[in-house]
């Protein structure tokens, strides 16, 4: 009997000492994950930092700031976040809607730098903000059409960089007006 126990206790020691060595001597190997660049989405505010996000909500890393590669993404509201794990928030839609929204500025080949800003508070009346322009997008239904119109219309707008506007192109068809915002 108590040999039975001192070869429990030495398998039990064995056990601890093969988890210390594993997990505080040996180096932490991570795997390589170099494509986050690729399916990064945006940034999402949190306190005085950032939270860079996937196309599905997955937490990448927390920056002090956001560098202007990818959209800030307003309007998520979550409860609680750990990187390397989903956000979980108010509104699963959010980042479907907003992976429409990338991949459509990767086709058309808006520069990452061009749109600043997404607010997705409302799915239904979505807002990009560029430098000096705050366009109305409204939901993502038509949405390939809507970037579309908006790279021709600004590729033909010429608009200083100190004049603030209000493009409209929610509803596509009708004259799109530029009103400048004082």
């Amino acid at each position: 009997m108590k040999l039975r126990i001192f070869i429990a206790a030495g398998v039990v020691l064995l056990s601890l000492c093969a988890f210390l060595i594993r997990f505080y001597l040996l180096p932490d190997i991570q795997p390589v994950s170099g494509g986050d660049e690729l399916y990064s989405c945006g940034y999402v505010p949190y306190a005085d930092s950032f939270l860079r996000v996937d196309m599905d909500g997955k937490v990448l890393s927390v920056t002090d700031a956001a560098d202007g590669d990818l959209p800030v993404l307003e309007g998520i509201k979550f409860t609680r976040f750990t990187i390397g794990d989903y956000l979980r928030t108010e509104n699963n839609e959010a980042f479907k809607t907003t992976a429409i929204l990338i991949k459509l500025f990767k086709k058309y080949e808006l520069g990452d730098e061009f749109i600043s800003k997404i607010d997705i508070a409302n799915l239904n009346d979505i807002h990009l903000y560029t430098k000096n322009i705050d366009v109305a997008f409204g939901s993502v239904k038509d949405a390939d059409e809507k970037i579309r119109t908006l790279k021709e219309i600004i590729a033909n707008l010429r608009v200083a960089e100190d004049v603030k506007g209000l493009l409209d192109i929610r509803v596509i068809g009708r004259q799109y007006i530029f009103s400048v915002l004082t």
